[in-house]
């Protein structure tokens, strides 16, 4: 069996999803801007949602192998040796067609969201204080609005998702009304867009029980948008040390 088709067996039982709470620069010691700080929870045993939220899902896969097994046998069941019997359909053509039909049906756009540059207050100057407030600011956005969550992570719902999603909205309303330092801005586009990204999964595991291939895509998503975060987070702490900001 391919991987993606063991990656489809694994959206029926979603065993662990890993996610950024918290992204929050440190308090520097030195004149200089630290790294950032990503803290993740881990869920080992807990799905996005809860069991009942299957039921779509597993409907739409007996209609399919449903469907399927009509086509294996367009005269009805067949009598062998006295028993009537019907041709099977192998589990992976089954497994073919659901996910054909399902990621057909995926709008992508959300997981490669426009940030614009024209949309961002850039700044054309390269005056060191506006780069020192603008790095304040944007510390302060997210120690504000993340620093607590009052989301119970081991044990998710789909509310605690749009929660998650409306914290990530604010925080990115805020971020395009900074004033942005025109060195910095395709760095700033770029954390908004990744932000956008996440908050785009976090709607969609919500949304689960409506579109359960869209979730199991943003959920695999998940890990390598934190993984560009963290590199984009390098990229801050770079470009300040270089520039002898202090925040």
């Amino acid at each position: 069996m391919t991987v993606i088709k063991r990656m489809f067996a694994g959206l029926l039982v979603l065993g662990s999803a890993v996610f950024a709470i918290m992204i929050i620069f440190q308090n520097p010691s030195k004149p200089s801007l630290k790294n950032k700080v990503f803290e993740y929870e881990s869920l080992p045993t807990q799905s996005p949602v809860s069991a009942n939220d299957y039921n779509k899902t597993f409907q739409d896969i007996s209609k399919a192998i449903a469907t399927e097994l009509a086509k294996a046998n367009p005269q009805g069941p067949t009598v062998i040796d006295g028993q009537e019997g019907v041709a099977t359909v192998e589990p992976e053509k089954v497994a073919d067609i659901i996910l054909a039909q399902g990621f057909q049906s995926v709008d992508l756009k959300d997981f490669d969201p426009d940030v614009l540059l024209s949309d961002l207050k850039i700044i054309k100057t390269g005056d060191k204080l506006l780069a020192e407030n603008y790095l304040k600011n944007f510390r302060a956005i997210l120690e504000k609005n993340f620093s607590v969550s009052g989301i119970d992570f081991q044990n998710p719902k789909a509310e605690n998702w749009r929660s998650l999603a409306k914290i990530y909205q604010k925080a990115i309303d805020q971020f395009y009304s900074l004033n942005v330092p025109e060195n910095l801005a395709t760095l700033h586009q770029r954390q908004i867009k990744l932000m956008t990204i996440q908050k785009n999964i976090f709607e969609s595991l919500a949304n689960y029980e409506n579109d359960p291939f869209k979730a199991f895509i943003a959920a695999s998503a998940l890990k390598e948008t934190e993984n560009q975060l963290q590199a984009l987070s390098k990229n801050f702490t770079d470009v300040a040390q270089k520039n002898g900001l202090s925040i």
